[in-house]
C-alpha cells in the first residue's frame, strides 16, 4: 500500500535543535530509500516548513513505525501525518453508459 507522510516543523522548534538531528535524519532518510519504503520525498514550500514523503508499506501500523522512528520526529521536531492512499478508479465511467 502506499502513503503520504506530511512532516510538518514545529514553530517552536530551533535551528540549533534541527542541526542536532539532520545528519542522522538524512541517513535514516537514506535508509529507508534503499529499502524501497521511500519512494519519494519533498519539501513543503509554504506554508510552514517540513516534508512530503510517499512510503511504500504493507499497512498504516508499519507506516507509522517507519515514520515515528526517523530522529528529527522521535526528537518532537516534526508533526507527522499519515494517509493512506487507494488507487483511483474514476477512469470507470468513460466505459460505461
Amino acid at each position: 500500500m502506499q502513503f503520504v507522510a506530511i512532516l510538518r516543523l514545529r514553530n517552536d522548534a530551533t535551528e540549533q535543535q534541527q542541526a542536532a538531528v539532520r545528519r542522522a535524519e538524512v541517513q535514516a532518510v537514506w535508509g529507508l530509500a534503499k529499502s524501497g519504503v521511500l519512494r519519494s520525498i519533498h519539501f513543503i514550500s509554504a506554508p510552514g516548513r517540513g516534508a512530503v514523503m510517499m512510503i511504500e508499506a504493507a499497512d498504516i501500523g508499519e507506516a507509522t513505525r517507519h515514520v515515528d522512528a526517523l530522529p528529527a520526529v522521535k526528537g518532537g521536531l516534526l508533526n507527522p501525518e499519515i494517509i493512506g492512499l487507494a488507487p483511483f478508479n474514476g477512469y470507470e465511467v468513460l466505459f460505461h453508459t
